[in-house]
């Protein structure tokens, strides 16, 4: 006599395994599903809003760092001027000569408006950005989530910040010699960028330290239009390699060599 196999008499018992188990697979999804619409709308809503948009930016991220004017090479004229690229974490500035036949920053940014002494720094430190990030966060410590979230996400009012200042001070500085024409150039994308080029809107009560003020300026700031962008589109419309878009630290200065 034959062994009789049971499932073989049941040809529909493999298929009940399959259903069974398909089941369970749904039935752990719908568990899931319903655990996170069981989460706060206050919560799942932006979050389900900010993953959108972070697959959105994304690719722009990626596509934006295609550089652009890649036949830049550094000047090696007599008359070069040599400016420096810096960036921490989140900001990003360009240093300056702080007087040159071109432009003499202690003109446009008098002593007066600094709590302490300007004369010895041999640079100045310039950067546009939120307002009200860089009035409210002198520190990492004092950063609220909220000013974070408005900077990026709500388009909203600038100011710059300017530093008298010395390179030295900063390790993972950027040399890059441009020419005399090419900083004219630069301090005419600075100035424009102020609210008033020529007597700018100091913002009182506002410093970091004794050789820092901040000053009302034009644009609005968003997440694709950061203190990164700003200094990267000054580089772009000079001549200098840089990405098409460099909204992140760090980036504007990524073709350039050094550290």
């Amino acid at each position: 006599m034959k062994n009789r196999n049971p499932d073989a008499e049941n040809p529909d018992a493999e298929k009940s395994g399959h259903d069974q188990s398909g089941g369970k697979q749904q039935s752990t999804a719908t568990k899931r599903r319903r655990s996170f619409f069981s989460v706060p709308a206050w919560i799942r809503v932006p979050f389900v809003f900010g993953m959108r948009l972070f697959a959105l930016y994304m690719p722009i991220l990626l596509l934006g760092l295609i550089p652009v004017n890649n036949d830049f090479t550094q000047s090696k004229a007599d008359d070069a001027v040599e400016i420096y690229l810096v960036s921490n974490a989140v900001h990003s500035d360009i240093l300056v000569p702080v007087a040159d036949p071109t432009m003499d920053w202690r003109e446009l940014f008098p002593a007066s408006d600094f709590p302490g002494p300007t004369g010895d720094a041999p640079h100045v430190a310039i950067g546009w950005g939120d307002k009200g990030f860089y009035l409210h966060t002198p520190t990492w410590a004092e950063l609220k989530l909220s000013t974070a979230l408005n900077a990026l996400f709500v388009p909203s009012d600038c100011c710059v910040h300017v530093q008298f200042t010395y390179a030295s001070y900063y390790p993972k500085r950027k040399a890059v010699k441009i020419s005399r024409d090419q900083y004219r150039q630069l301090v005419q994308y600075i100035l424009g960028s102020l609210t008033d080029r020529d007597e700018p809107a100091k913002i009182g009560g506002y410093h970091y330290g004794r050789t820092d003020a901040f000053y009302e300026a034009k644009g609005n700031y968003h997440a694709l239009n950061t203190c990164n962008s700003w200094v990267g589109r000054g580089l772009k419309q000079i001549g200098v390699r840089t990405p098409w878009l460099a909204p992140l630290p760090g980036t504007p200065a990524m073709y350039l060599p050094g550290k």
